[in-house]
């Protein structure tokens, strides 16, 4: 679905990869993209409350935006960075 995307980064989806149900509660989520060290793409500002200092990090989207300007949005943010230095942090990604 986000083809720029996948080509920098190895995305994964919580119903699609992991088998999540949509109801799943937002801290499951967080702490299986910690023990995997992955990072949370969400339209939720619930994520924030969560974050732990050597936790997963948090990339927060505005709602109302397509596939394909998520894609973009999220594939111009991480070009060149390197994703440990999102750790425990929340970043808002404006598109």
């Amino acid at each position: 679905m986000f083809k720029k995307l996948s080509k920098k980064a190895s995305v994964k989806h919580i119903r699609h990869n992991f088998n999540l149900a949509p109801e799943t509660e937002d801290e499951e989520i967080y702490k299986l993209a910690t023990q995997k060290s992955m990072l949370v793409v969400t339209l939720d500002l619930g994520f924030k409350k969560l974050l732990k200092r050597n936790g997963a990090g948090v990339f927060m989207l505005n709602s109302g935006l397509s596939n394909e300007e998520i894609d973009k949005a999220l594939s111009d943010f991480i070009s060149g960075k390197n994703p440990q230095d999102y750790k425990g942090k929340a970043i808002k990604i404006n598109a």
